[in-house]
């Protein structure tokens, strides 16, 4: 796209008080003109601080604020509605009630959380009936529930309409079929009622928020209380909201409660709206339109992505919509192909024809939107889908046929085998006597033949003939005295042995979150062999592994004390339905994906699937837990119909449709599965006149009557196995199992050279002569970038990360690698917490002591790190003492408490740092000074202190935030009572960050060789992943 402004463009960016409203059609450039008005409105002088920008996702929010920040823009405010909201609550937590302790309750946990608690629901079944469909309704429930709080609907609310409704009806004339259709409505909605009552209690019992509560609590604190909200206005006197289409209600009202001042820009796409189902508000533009009169309309109407006959046949779609804002959108790139419709016999022929399409097109030079030409490549193509199991079909035919292609979007955490191993040593631990299925899961994973398996299993049975579900089935005693039995494979089996029994020993004496963290890291290689590696299947896999640990220390953060067998339970919950993971960053794949997963997203390349009848648009069912159309609040609110519903349809195949930049393809099968009947074509493509119109190339395909969906060649899967098998092995220094494996594959590279066995001599695959090797040489090629410099931020004490060891700070902050919960980490944290809360009443001119000290501690103490009562004992005896030393401290300093935990973004170099300052005063000079506080036991020393990261980042950043240096910065060890104080000067914090800088480009330039010492390894959580580890001294 051009980066100079269009006329249209100019008017949107040129408008700098008032209301008004940005039509933007697709790639017509809606973030570049975001971007470019916030810079104009600061070159006006509005302050960079006053500017709040709003997204609809964190993606959105990190690519708008890296735009802003190459300008110099960095003190803009741009975030999520939820987390601006969340920030909201945080920074005002004593009137909001909530504070950093609290936890979020995540759509995993609430669907695990219903599903267990359906008995307490006592369902009346001539209502509602779970069946066998209790994941569906749930996920209905569910999403009503985020509905109603969209709304701003609570339960007794709610209730109280529902009694109201089912009094006035009574018991209806069985002739009356109006009268028995509401009479049912409403008792159904009175069993969902019993469900969402029940949730906000359990939700404020635990002191759980949900990402609905964040903007609804936001809007409550800031309606009732007036100064806080006056606070804001003055704060923020220009709003921007982008994908404005895509907000709900209770998002509509927060930007009305900010926007007082008139000057709020909303951008959106009235034809982009496909998000109703997660409460999109479908009035919100005529909403806008009534509230701010004398608004400015605008639209953005040239699309920079797609060729001239893609955009026309899109505008075609959309011409039937009545109630639309008319757009004139126009394309000035190339006529390029037209839209090519492929018509095959069935949905066999649709994938055989992508696979065939797709092996000819990749390596043909195709010409790009910043004028080059290059070759195509798979990352460069998209398969779009209606639903999950269409898309997912397709990934793996084409993986089948040796193309990669990667699924994006909700996924089965069960999918990775990864996963379904680390819950076999899981079960072990929780029953190792009855759980013979994951041994014998481990044992194959661990490359034992399935001969010698067999020996060791039937003994097994021998001891135990009819073994019934949880008693004892021999297995692990059997496997155990594997010595004795005339089997091959003994050194492999005796180190599965080794691992089982190293879980086995950490069962009784670790957390839960421990205990998988363990088996991922250091007793299995896991997350090791994954880790390394640049293929899109095994950063799906640490995707998956870093949800799995995620949701047990969410599941012990509202469990504490739950056993093993209940998280087993949980997961077990939580394999009945799919999750949503972040995208993989993977390299060249095929990007298979849903068409709401496509919004926002362009490929040059873009293969919608199944545009026939009955498959797209799909056939409308009503709402399980419709919303009454009495309790929407705003306008144009009408319940669900299905001519909404095709409404609806069609928009998400305008979307789909242009994500397509070069060549796009529709394809229409005419049967399916095993149905005789063919299906006509989809009703758009009636509508669209296919077979007349020239926009439109039909294709017919003949199908292959030897194609297979799913052909896989035996010999290479079979090397493949042995090559995972191998690779497992090695990263696990399993030496003698990894040889073993490289001359089994060697042995068939002979079968495919001879046809046969004959002649292999397995000795001459270990002739090496060592003087051949060259261990130095690296491989060449060009390498993936693992840093979005677009989106890049770092925290203060990352770079003292990247300073011990470029490794560790790689797999911290780049990979992303789980770390261990820890003592020091939560005894940090609730410190911090107590100090802050404590710091803030003071202010306000409460009374401090030791006892109000001590009951916050015990309000806000996590006990998920501890290994036994003793351990958690000691950690209290800890706090408790730092406490009473910070209650001490705080009655008896002289400075003035100006803020705690005060948010700031800085750049250095060309990386912005982003945190918070614990504790900013004024000393009696009427000068600044910061406290960082310290839980940590190990004390800096005065010239370390002058050097240190932190303190010199919180100084530039108290500069920027106040306009001067502080005279004073201190790093306060709460548990020594040692105040370690460092006089800042500004030729210190500029030689301070000269340090940084010179880091930060190392840092981009992705130098992440490990610098190794004893010490430094001795205390990193990543020793069992690296290589580089120094474990003697």
């Amino acid at each position: 796209m051009s980066f100079s402004l269009n006329e249209q463009q100019k008017a949107a960016v040129s408008e700098i008080n008032g209301p008004s409203m940005i039509i933007a059609g697709p790639g017509s450039g809606k973030t570049f003109v975001i971007v470019e008005k916030v810079l104009n409105l600061v070159k006006s002088g509005v302050p960079q601080g006053s500017i709040l920008c709003m997204t609809f996702t964190e993606k959105a929010a990190g690519v708008m604020k890296q735009r802003l920040e190459k300008h110099g823009v960095i003190d803009t405010k741009v975030n999520t509605f939820h987390a601006f909201s969340k920030e909201i609550l945080e920074d005002n937590f004593i009137e909001s009630g909530l504070g950093r302790s609290t936890k979020i309750f995540k759509k995993t946990s609430q669907l695990v959380w219903c599903i267990r608690n359906t008995d307490k629901f006592d369902f009346n079944k001539d209502y509602l009936d779970l069946g066998n469909n209790q994941i569906r309704i749930y996920t209905a429930i569910l999403e009503a529930i985020s509905s109603f709080k969209e709304e701003m609907i609570p339960p007794p609310e709610l209730q109280t309409y529902i009694n109201k409704n089912l009094k006035e009806i009574g018991t209806p004339d069985e002739k009356d079929k109006e009268a028995l259709k509401k009479h049912k409505f409403f008792r159904r909605l009175n069993e969902f009622n019993k469900v969402y009552s029940a949730y906000e209690s359990y939700r404020e019992e635990k002191n759980l928020i949900d990402f609905d509560d964040m903007v609804t609590k936001a809007i409550e604190l800031l309606q009732k209380d007036k100064v806080i909200l006056q606070n804001y206005l003055e704060k923020f006197s220009h709003i921007l909201v982008d994908e404005f289409q895509d907000n709900n209600f209770s998002q509509l009202q927060l930007v009305k409660l900010l926007g007082q001042s008139n000057n709020v820009t909303v951008v959106g796409d009235d034809d982009q709206c496909i998000m109703r189902f997660q409460g999109a508000y479908f009035g919100i533009f005529k909403d806008f339109e009534d509230t701010y009169s004398g608004f400015k309309k605008l639209e953005l109407s040239r699309n920079y992505r797609s060729t001239k006959k893609i955009v026309n046949l899109a505008n075609q779609l959309l011409n039937p919509i009545e109630k639309r804002e008319k757009k004139s959108l126009f394309s000035d790139e190339e006529e390029g192909d037209p839209v090519k419709l492929v018509i095959t016999p069935t949905d066999k022929g649709e994938v055989e024809f992508t696979v065939k399409e797709i092996r000819s097109l990749v390596g043909k030079s195709i010409k790009r939107r910043d004028g080059s030409t290059h070759p195509i490549t798979y990352n460069d193509i998209a398969i779009l889908s209606r639903r999950k199991a269409e898309g997912q079909k397709f990934t793996k035919s084409l993986r089948s046929f040796g193309i990669p292609a990667t699924f994006v979007g909700e996924t089965n955490i069960f999918t990775s085998p990864a996963i379904l191993d680390l819950f076999s040593f899981l079960k072990i631990a929780n029953s190792p006597t009855t759980t013979g299925a994951e041994i014998y899961r481990l044992l194959k994973g661990h490359g034992i033949s399935d001969k010698n398996i067999a020996v060791l299993t039937n003994a097994a049975h021998k001891k135990a003939r009819h073994v019934y579900e949880g008693e004892q089935d021999f297995v692990l005693d059997t496997i155990r005295e594997f010595e004795k039995y005339e089997i091959t494979q003994k050194s492999e089996i005796k180190e599965l042995i080794e691992q089982v029994d190293k879980v086995l020993s950490l069962t009784n004496r670790a957390t839960i979150s421990e205990l998988v963290y363990k088996i991922m890291f250091s007793i299995t290689d896991l997350y090791k062999k994954s880790v390394n590696s640049d293929k899109a299947y095994d950063k799906k896999n640490i995707l998956l592994l870093n949800k799995f640990y995620e949701i047990a220390q969410e599941f012990q953060d509202i469990y504490p004390t739950s056993p093993l067998s209940e998280f087993l339970k949980h997961i077990e919950i939580v394999g009945e339905f799919e999750i949503e993971i972040e995208d993989a960053v993977s390299q060249d794949t095929v990007n298979v994906m849903t068409m709401h997963k496509s919004k926002g997203k362009e490929f040059p390349i873009v293969f919608v699937t199944d545009i026939a009848e009955d498959r797209f648009p799909g056939s409308w069912k009503e709402l399980q837990f419709t919303m009454p159309t009495e309790l929407m609040k705003g306008v144009e609110r009408t319940a669900d119909s299905s001519e909404l519903h095709i409404e609806e349809e069609r928009r998400l195949f305008y979307v789909a449709m242009t994500r397509a930049m070069n060549n796009l393809y529709l394809i229409y099968p005419k049967k399916f599965g095993d149905n005789k009947n063919e299906k006509g074509p989809s009703q758009f493509l009636e509508e669209l006149d296919y077979e007349k119109n020239p926009l439109i190339e039909i294709v017919n395909f003949v199908e292959s009557e030897d194609f297979n969906m799913e052909a896989e060649d035996v010999i290479e899967r079979e090397k493949a196995e042995l090559q995972k098998e191998a690779t497992s092995a090695i990263n696990q220094s399993h030496l003698t199992t990894a040889v073993h494996k490289i001359i089994e594959i060697a042995r068939i590279n002979h079968f495919e050279k001879h046809g046969n066995f004959d002649g292999f001599v397995p000795e001459d695959v270990l002739k090496i002569d060592v003087n051949d090797l060259d261990l130095s040489s690296e491989f060449a090629g060009i390498k993936e970038p693992l840093i979005n410099k677009e989106t890049f931020t770092l925290s203060p004490s990352s770079i003292k990360a990247y300073d011990d060891c470029p490794l560790k700070f790689k797999y911290q902050k780049i990979m992303r690698v789980p770390q261990p919960a820890s003592v020091a980490t939560d005894l940090g944290t609730v410190i911090h917490a107590v100090t802050e809360e404590m710091a803030n009443e003071k202010s306000k001119g409460e009374e401090l002591s030791k006892e109000k000290g001590m009951d916050k501690l015990k309000e806000k103490w996590i006990f998920r790190s501890f290994q036994n009562q003793s351990d958690e004992n000691q950690a209290m005896g800890r706090a408790e003492q730092m406490v009473d030393t910070y209650v001490k401290w705080e009655k008896e300093t002289p400075n003035k408490l100006v803020e705690t935990e005060i948010p700031f973004e800085v750049k250095i170099g060309e990386i912005t740092f982003t945190g918070r300052i614990d504790r900013l005063e004024k000393n009696k000079d009427g000068k600044y000074e910061v406290i960082d506080f310290k839980s940590g036991s190990s004390v800096k020393s005065r010239p370390k202190a002058r050097e240190d990261p932190q303190l010199n980042i919180y100084a530039k950043a108290v500069e920027k935030l106040k306009g001067e240096l502080p005279a004073k910065a201190s790093l306060f060890y709460v548990e020594k009572d040692k105040m370690v104080e460092y006089e800042v000067s500004k030729e210190s914090v500029e030689l301070a960050l000269e340090q940084i800088t010179q880091l930060t480009q190392e840092i981009l330039k992705e130098n992440f060789e490990a610098t190794p010492s004893f010490q430094a390894c001795k205390f990193c959580s990543y020793q069992t992943i690296c290589d580089a580890k120094i474990v003697d001294e």
